[in-house]
């Protein structure tokens, strides 16, 4: 096995340390749905990591996890490394997805609309994303070969702003008339790089085209088109949404538990998994400052975020349920705040 992945093992496990078991970071890379792997993301700073490798076997991955073992991270020399600096978190790699499948679609139906050929398979078969892509074709049915120019001319300036090898991954994962997207196994081969480094690299890139298109909307004025209208890309499933808006109406806990004849504990996780995501979003309806900042201390003081241990240290004071909370208003490097 090429050492790509142990390293990035490696340097999950400089952070998690003994805190988690080595599954843990296992269900970050696979985005598993999860509040606990949510937050592990978010509490170890591997956010970044979450859903990059979703189709990552366990015993692969315990493989690796075991050959990490043998590697001395350092943090400053990885932290400069292309694919990791251009990663970000969960919401930007779902929306950074779609984005590109429109991408991908826009760019093979001109290619075939080029050369004139009508039959053919589109390489992205989810109905929205065809609809979306549809849309911006039939504004654009007078002008076909106005657009082809402009999204050449701007795929071609990302491209030229990145690494030779994340140019190929990009324009090998595109189809056209008379050319097929190559799979990531494909591409390992012909770049003679790690799979896993592949694939990373893939959510690294389409995160930084995602970005750069964003913030230059007059710039990228034709790939911006593709941006998701809707952000339903969202990290919040459905049900979590319909809590949020419950709460936003001015509903308590129990109320939403009687409207959307749920237990207690649902709408707690629900909560939870709110507050982790929307930084705004006010705590005090549920934990009082004097609870968040003890359990805050707590955890401080025995170095872990183990709900288990936080508990038994505290005992009956305090409720999982205002644990999971306090724990989501943890700062990036080890600082704590409390949102009024």
């Amino acid at each position: 096995m090429c050492m790509f992945l142990p390293r990035v093992i490696a340097y999950a496990y400089d952070k998690i340390s003994d805190d988690r078991s080595k599954k843990s970071f296992y269900f970050i890379l696979k985005g598993q749905r999860s509040l606990q792997v949510l937050q592990d993301a978010q509490w170890f700073e591997l956010e970044q990591f979450y859903a990059t490798l979703p189709t990552l076997a366990y015993e692969t991955y315990k493989k690796a996890y075991y050959e990490s073992k043998q590697i001395k991270i350092m943090a400053d020399v990885f932290h400069k490394e292309w694919f990791y600096t251009h990663l970000k978190n969960a919401e930007t790699l779902q929306s950074a997805s779609v984005f590109i499948a429109h991408v991908q679609l826009l760019v093979q139906v001109l290619s075939h609309w080029k050369a004139n050929h009508k039959s053919y398979m589109p390489m992205i078969r989810s109905e929205k994303i065809q609809k979306f892509v549809k849309q911006i074709l039939h504004k654009e049915r007078n002008h076909c070969a106005m657009l082809c120019i402009h999204l050449y001319q701007e795929i071609y300036d990302l491209c030229m702003q990145m690494p030779e090898n994340c140019c190929e991954i990009f324009m090998g994962r595109q189809m056209g008339f008379g050319y097929n997207a190559r799979t990531f196994e494909q591409l390992s081969v012909h770049l003679k790089l790690d799979i896993y480094e592949v694939q990373m690299t893939w959510c690294a890139l389409i995160q930084y085209m995602y970005l750069t298109v964003k913030k230059n909307p007059e710039k990228y004025s034709t790939l911006f088109r593709c941006i998701p209208i809707d952000e339903a890309s969202r990290i919040f499933n459905r049900s979590v949404h319909q809590t949020k808006m419950l709460l936003k109406a001015g509903k308590t806990l129990e109320e939403i538990c009687q409207i959307k004849k749920v237990k207690r504990t649902t709408v707690e996780s629900h909560i939870v998994e709110i507050a982790l995501q929307d930084m705004s979003f006010s705590l005090q309806p549920f934990i009082s400052e004097e609870k968040l900042h003890m359990i805050l201390q707590c955890a401080k003081q025995t170095r872990s975020y183990r709900l288990r241990t936080i508990k038994t240290y505290l005992g009956d004071s305090v409720s999982y349920f205002e644990i999971r909370l306090a724990l989501t208003r943890r700062e990036r490097g080890g600082n704590f705040e409390f949102k009024r």
